[in-house]
């Protein structure tokens, strides 16, 4: 498997690659299951979850133009991936220094987790998935020091190959996020 080669690395950085092997996996799990006969009577999705839903169960019929869109667009290459420019006006970096993404798992309540985030102003929680688990990105330099600080408050597990998302940031690229979808 991939998370298991030299290639991950490369793969982590291809965030099209990323979306686009996401979003096959699943049309092509959900066209299985619909020639198996088990045909859902509806899709929950949360972020890219959302698209790939859309994508699988054929609502957006037409996934060439959403990949010729994808392909042709540098909001996760550039904007919301790789030097993450969206994040450059928000955070107030100096001159000459661009935006790391991270993110990470962490097993701490929502609640518990926005005290200890208090202070952090280039981290953010992301996602609630659980009552105590979390998911938290931000400036890579900032988030070794957040999870370095509070390890003996929880444990993380690194995400790696996801673009910017679920942050204030993402609104200064909304309408081209948008375009994809339309």
């Amino acid at each position: 498997l991939y998370w298991n080669t030299a290639e991950r690395a490369r793969m982590d950085v291809d965030a099209h690659g990323l979306i686009v092997g996401h979003v096959t996996h699943c049309f092509f799990l959900t066209e299985l299951l619909r020639r198996a006969g088990a045909v859902p009577g509806s899709i929950i999705g949360y972020s890219l979850g959302e698209s790939t839903g859309l994508v699988a169960q054929r609502i957006w019929p037409d996934r060439d133009a959403v990949l010729q869109k994808l392909e042709s667009t540098e909001l996760f290459t550039e904007a919301l991936g790789g030097p993450c420019t969206a994040l450059l006006a928000e955070w107030e970096l100096p001159p000459g220094v661009y935006p790391e993404w991270s993110m990470a798992i962490v097993n701490v309540s929502r609640e518990k987790l926005l005290d200890m985030l208090d202070g952090w102003p280039r981290i953010y929680l992301l996602i609630r998935n659980l009552p105590e688990q979390c998911v938290i990105g931000g400036h890579a330099p900032d988030m070794v020091r957040f999870l370095h600080e509070h390890n003996q408050a929880m444990t993380s597990i690194s995400v790696t190959g996801v673009t910017v998302a679920h942050v204030p940031a993402v609104h200064e690229v909304a309408e081209d996020y948008l375009s994809l979808h339309y």
